[in-house]
């Protein structure tokens, strides 16, 4: 994209988003008591106080305020088009320059349209670029003195976009956060006396004529009362409103005039919206009242961060008095380094500030510019990085419905939940006339980003533009839409929330971006969301204690033991929720469920929750392959297509034998169709029936490797007994394994039944890092790549990749989905219950598996620690155990005798565990609903039971 267009692009956005503080003065309100929203102010800034003694004037008279003239009103609207059309012109004259440079430089002239082409890199073509923003950017702040009002904010927005706009903007608009022009102080005096009675005047020692700083709606002056305290005085501009109006105006019509050249890029309907629903913006009352809400609010928290105290008695519709802070403006970079303050402290408090008034107050200071926030000198303890926040004017407030959903859709793309933020859509009423949701939270995630510094915005704005660029011609390709056409907007409806939320994001972003500090914004963000989630769920239903009361209802020296494990792991963080169930010859000797269902879902996690425990599904659906097996006689090194025929499509499959499917040793970890979507990969007949055609092809030969079979198990083994049974696999697995142990409410193989509720339903967690987007395409040139390579880039074709993403399985249509290696839903008493029924028996039942079965399951077949790795092989937990057929193996000696016994089981990814030592008749299993490379929750509880028993772990369980 041609530097041009991104200004433009910009700017244009700028003009919206700036306007929601202008557009509401476009009429005032006839009684002046009626509920007004927050109005946009003077910006605040270093306070120095030179005292002169203020005029006390009589009872507050009314003196018509001065309008601009009908000449003055016309002047204005040509200064506005005038600058438009030239900052337009001067970029378009700027590409045919560059045009003929590239020529003369012997450079491609459609280097430009290539987002990996090097070549814009070019010294003299920067250095052209370079001086037409130091042009523009100069002619666009002359301009904006002049005009002042509205368009101050538009600039002042502009140069707090660090992370977006060219150097050259943010250094010399910068100035527009220091303030504009000051009025005359006659006119401020003249305010005063309307505003203010005799009594009211004399509360004033003196004010300073001298205005610490003017801004679109304006001025502010320090003053000193008759008590000693040391104040600042907001006196609104005189005939502010009716430039006001014109601007609005103006800003119509260059609306209307973007509309009519690109659909797109029609955001009226975004100002008419603003209209009826953003009223008064110029009541000074309004404000004072939002600045109070908001520093009680954040008493109230343990986010440090001064709000300033308003004189209730100094208050009027024009006039705003509150108490004086000393500080120095956080833009500043030489004072911060020289007042030692920790930049990312710093940060973290403004994020917090924030994310505490729009999640959980539901009311928030939506002009975060620099010039709004000092950081404080007055802190008696020392503390150099406290922010000072001032401003709210335009303050946003949001109902409940409106703050949840966005908190939902904040908290969502932290944990990368795509049902969550398609209901935070649903929830704010944003409608999209098309379904894309890995699209579209792969967009979320890049507009909250962790922000790039200032110095190396550069480079990530190039990267940007490159994959932005593949993407769109991707999108093109897919919508059947020519290079040159236009992609159709897939927004049909947007709450006008959106823009102030959009707004706030993109300032408080650019400003850790011109600190240099690449913060953890939406880590952040996210922390108070779910706060605001979790309030929000009546207290009744709510997690009355850390391990929930169904654990009386088991005692043992065991359970005791494991309960105040289970206590100390969810009370220390280690785990949101989890379950563990010990089971010993039939009898259950410890059972505990403790914690949540989710990080935003404060409900306790009972005996009967369910979690998806990934891989574990492999151990259920093996047991039912051996049962099979074992009931029809079947020889484990048979090869597959002699009971599966179809299996044989290909030569180098003839030859995979049920023994090498099982120990992950058939070559089809990788099976995959190219480019396939999520959609196709939960298909359980379409890939059953993909995984026996000639396209599913070994990536070795059977036998000679190990290569963990993640998804491709299901498909083999699942599509196998289905062959040999001729009736669906999960029928068979309830027959043979799941019926037998009574466990069919706890247990589900083949999606979750649809009357589960999400009451039932533990939610995955897993921490990643705060910069996740989806990984940029390759940097192949695009225009030497096949349309079906192009395609790859778009998330609705990463399937694959998509089902390595663990929060992937939150979504609704994933756990409905059949696939049995990955995607079972268990309590852990179910799989404990399963697996004694399989490998132990009871009294007066024999186990279901044969002992010899049992026998031939647990002997090795190959070590998951020397398998070769394959695009899965991040989806196996506990890799150094063994595999047998179809489970993992450990080796677990007893300290009495030093005898050794196998287990049999499988780990799910991130903790989850199944465990059965069929000499003790021990079963374990542990369920989680947190996710991590290494579980410290999982191990302390097992071994905890390894202990109790007698027995040492091995280092392939717990390391």
């Amino acid at each position: 994209m041609a530097p041009s267009a991104i200004i433009i692009g910009v700017v244009s956005f700028a003009l919206v988003v700036a306007g929601a503080s202008a557009l509401v003065a476009s009429s005032r309100p006839a009684n002046k008591n009626e509920a007004a929203s927050p109005a946009s102010s003077a910006t605040s800034d270093h306070y120095a106080s030179q005292p002169n003694a203020a005029s006390a004037g009589s009872h507050a008279l009314s003196i018509p305020v001065a309008e601009p003239s009908a000449l003055a009103k016309l002047t204005r609207r040509a200064r506005v088009f005038t600058l438009a059309g030239k900052v337009f012109l001067s970029y378009k004259s700027t590409e045919r320059k560059e045009k003929r440079l590239r020529k003369d430089l012997g450079l491609s002239t459609d280097d430009g349209d290539d987002p990996t082409n090097s070549n814009s890199e070019h010294p003299d073509v920067l250095a052209l670029w370079d001086r037409a923003h130091e042009n523009n950017a100069a002619r666009i702040l002359s301009k904006i003195e002049r005009l002042q009002g509205f368009w101050i904010k538009v600039g002042q927005y502009l140069s707090s976009r660090a992370d977006v706009m060219p150097i050259q903007y943010l250094h010399t608009l910068a100035k527009l956060q220091d303030g504009v022009p000051a009025k005359p102080y006659e006119e401020v005096h003249k305010t005063l006396l309307e505003s203010f009675t005799t009594d009211q005047m004399a509360m004033f020692e003196h004010i300073d004529p001298s205005p610490l700083s003017t801004a679109s709606l304006a001025q502010v002056h320090r003053a000193k009362l008759v008590d000693g305290r040391d104040v600042v005085v907001k006196v609104q501009h005189r005939g502010v409103a009716s430039l006001m109006r014109q601007d609005m105006t103006n800003l119509r019509t260059i609306l209307n005039i973007l509309a009519r050249s690109d659909p797109n890029l029609d955001f009226n309907p975004v100002v008419n919206e603003y209209t009826a629903e953003v009223v008064r913006e110029l009541d000074f009352r309004t404000e004072c009242a939002n600045m109070e809400e908001v520093r009680e609010l954040l008493a109230t928290s343990d986010v440090r961060a001064k709000v300033p105290q308003s004189i209730p008695e100094l208050v009027t519709e024009r006039v705003l008095t509150m108490d004086f802070c000393e500080g120095f403006p956080i833009r500043d970079l030489a004072k911060l380094d020289e007042n030692h303050v920790d930049r990312p402290i710093l940060l973290s408090r403004v994020c917090e500030a924030w994310a505490m008034q729009m999640h959980v107050g539901g009311t928030f200071n939506a002009d975060p510019h620099s010039g709004n926030i000092l950081v404080s000198t007055a802190e008696t303890d020392g503390d150099a990085s406290v922010p000072v926040l001032l401003d709210f004017g335009l303050t946003k407030r949001l109902d409940d419905n409106m703050r949840l959903a966005f908190a939902r859709l904040v908290h969502a793309a932290d944990e990368n939940d795509v049902d969550a933020l398609l209901q935070s859509f649903k929830d704010m009423g944003l409608v999209l006339n098309r379904y894309d949701p890995f699209e579209d939270m792969a967009g979320m995630r890049r507009s909250f980003a962790d922000p790039v510094p200032q110095s190396q915005a550069k480079e990530s704005l190039k990267e940007k533009a490159r994959d932005r660029k593949l993407r769109e011609k991707a999108m093109k390709d897919e919508q059947g839409v020519d290079e040159r056409g236009k992609l159709r907007n897939p927004v049909d409806a947007w709450p006008s929330e959106l823009v102030f939320f959009t707004r706030v994001t993109a300032m408080l972003r650019g400003l850790c971006s011109r600190l240099e500090v690449q913060y953890p914004y939406l880590n952040t963000m996210a922390k108070s969301a779910r706060t605001a989630l979790k309030d929000s769920v009546p207290h009744h239903e709510r997690a009355q204690s850390l391990v929930h009361v169904s654990a009386d209802d088991h005692t043992s020296s065991l359970q005791e033991r494991v309960r105040k494990i289970a206590e100390g792991i969810v009370k220390e963080e280690q785990a949101v929720g989890l379950q563990f169930c010990v089971i010993c010859h039939g009898d259950i000797v410890a059972n505990v469920a403790a914690g949540t269902l989710g990080t935003a879902d404060p409900r306790p996690v009972v005996p009967s929750s369910l979690f998806n425990a990934f891989s574990v599904s492999k151990a259920v659906l093996a047991a039912g392959a051996l049962i099979l097996i074992q009931e029809k006689g079947i020889d484990v090194d048979d090869p597959i297509s002699l009971y599966w025929p179809e299996f044989a499509s290909h030569p180098e499959k003839e030859c995979i034998t049920i023994r090498q499917a099982l120990s992950h040793q058939a070559g089809l970890a990788d099976a995959f169709p190219k480019g396939a979507s999520i959609d196709v990969l939960t298909d359980w007949e379409e890939m059953k029936n993909f995984i026996a055609s000639p396209e599913a092809l070994p990536s070795h030969s059977p036998g000679d490797e190990t290569r963990y079979h993640y998804l491709s198990f299901a498909w083999i083994i699942g599509g196998l007994i289905e062959s040999i049974t001729k009736e669906p696999y999960e029928r068979y697995l309830e027959k043979y394994v799941i019926d037998p142990s009574g466990v069919q409410e706890d247990m589900f193989m083949a999606g979750i039944a649809e009357e589960i509720g999400a009451d039932r339903l533990a939610i995955l967690t897993m921490k990643k890092p705060a910069n996740t987007a989806s990984p940029a395409p390759g940097r192949k040139n695009a225009n030497e790549e096949s349309q079906k390579k192009r395609k790859v880039v778009l998330e609705k074709f990463r399937g694959q990749e998509q089902m390595l993403n663990p929060s992937i399985f939150n979504m609704r249509k994933i756990r409905n989905a059949k696939l049995p290696s990955a995607n079972g839903h268990f309590s852990a008493a179910a799989l404990a219950k399963v697996f004694n029924t399989l490998m132990v028996g009871d009294t007066n039942t024999p186990p279901l598996l044969e002992s010899k079965t049992i026998d031939a399951a647990r002997s090795p077949q190959a070590s998951a620690s020397s398998a070769k790795p394959s695009s899965s092989s991040p989806m196996l937990d506990n890799q150094m155990a063994s595999f047998g057929l179809g489970f993992q193996i450990h080796e677990i000696r007893s300290k009495d005798d030093g005898r050794t016994m196998r287990s049999l089981g499988h780990a799910g990814l991130g903790g989850s565990i199944l465990l059965c030592i069929p000499e003790l008749g021990l079963s374990i299993a542990f369920t989680t609903n947190t996710l991590s490379p290494r579980s410290v929750a999982r191990d302390g509880l097992i071994e905890a039971v390894l202990d109790e028993f007698g027995l040492i772990a091995p280092k392939s369980l717990i390391d």
